[in-house]
C-alpha cells in the first residue's frame, strides 16, 4: 500500500496488505541522514527509532529504509535489516507519490515529505 508521512513531526507508517485483506502498518522514525550505501544525504526511515517500534523487525532486525527522489513524485528505495546483513543485502523498491497525496514535495534536501506515497512493486533482477 505505501507509506504515510506525518507532516507535523518526524514519524510516519509503512502501510502493507495481509494475505486476509487487512491493512498492517509499522511505524518509523524519518530524517535527512548520511546513507549507510554511498554516505550522501538520503531520506531514512528508522523502524527501530519509532516511538512504537516494532519488537522483531524494529528492534530485533533493525529494519531500515533509505530513499532518495530520482524523478518528479518517484523515489529510489533500499531497504535493510541489520540482523541480515545491512545495507550489503538490501532489498531495491520504488515509491511513488500518490494521485491524491497533498504537501510538500518529498525530497532529500530537508522537505518535509507530504502526506502519501504509495508503493509500486520493482524487480531487483539480482542486483
Amino acid at each position: 500500500l505505501g507509506k504515510r508521512f506525518d507532516r507535523r513531526g518526524d514519524v510516519g507508517t509503512n502501510r502493507f496488505g495481509s494475505p486476509d485483506g487487512d491493512v498492517l502498518g509499522r511505524d518509523f522514525q524519518f530524517t535527512i541522514s548520511p546513507s549507510r550505501y554511498d554516505g550522501k544525504d538520503a531520506l531514512v526511515l528508522n523502524y527501530a527509532a519509532a516511538p512504537t517500534p516494532d519488537l522483531l523487525w524494529g528492534t530485533a532486525l533493525r529494519m531500515r529504509d533509505e530513499l532518495r527522489e530520482i524523478a518528479p513524485g518517484l523515489f529510489l528505495g533500499l531497504g535493510s535489516m541489520r540482523a541480515s546483513g545491512g545495507m550489503h543485502n538490501s532489498a531495491p523498491f520504488v515509491l511513488r507519490r500518490s494521485a491524491d497525496a497533498s504537501g510538500a514535495d518529498a525530497a532529500v534536501d530537508g522537505e518535509v515529505p507530504g502526506d502519501d506515497i504509495a508503493a509500486e512493486a520493482v524487480e531487483s533482477g539480482g542486483v
